[in-house]
């Protein structure tokens, strides 16, 4: 979950499923866990920085990250560490963000998804080590622009350029 979280931050405020699927199909277990921060130092960080700076005082931001921050803590084993099919891996992908839409943090309309507020994106952000975080959106890169469908692909150019 804290890895389908890292990989859709990278793909901006909205977001296709089937990208964020495409992804954590294709990309390995070490590239993800060479990308991540600690829980404990992201959560540091994010004490200092203005996730929970004055700017946050609509109370459902709040509770969105405080959300955002349980569902983190509360995941540190991801769907990456289980040996799935690609078809029950795929499905039990867009399965993990279904429950994003019910545990508040995005929204999800058939394909289209997107955060429901930009403090849980950055949230997600910050779970990427800041080194590795323009490699890593590079990667994502590489691997919607090989594995997505031409018609996928022209829904998500700026996904895939970004």
């Amino acid at each position: 979950t804290q890895r389908m979280l890292m990989v859709a931050s990278c793909l901006g405020s909205n977001f296709r499923k089937s990208a964020v699927v495409e992804v954590m199909k294709n990309i390995s277990r070490s590239e993800m866990r060479s990308s991540m921060r600690s829980v404990s130092s992201t959560a540091a960080t994010m004490g200092s920085s203005s996730l929970l700076s004055s700017e946050m005082t609509n109370s459902s931001a709040v509770r969105s990250f405080s959300c955002t921050a349980a569902i983190i803590r509360s995941s540190s084993e991801s769907l990456l560490s289980s040996d799935l099919t690609s078809s029950s891996a795929e499905r039990a992908y867009a399965s993990t963000i279904e429950e994003f839409e019910e545990e508040g943090l995005c929204e999800v309309d058939d394909e289209e998804c997107h955060f429901m507020h930009d403090q849980i994106q950055s949230a997600a952000f910050e779970l990427i080590s800041p080194d590795q975080r323009d490699s890593f959106r590079g990667r994502i890169g590489r691997i919607l622009l090989r594995s997505l469908p031409s018609e996928e692909l022209e829904a998500s150019l700026f996904e895939v350029v970004s």
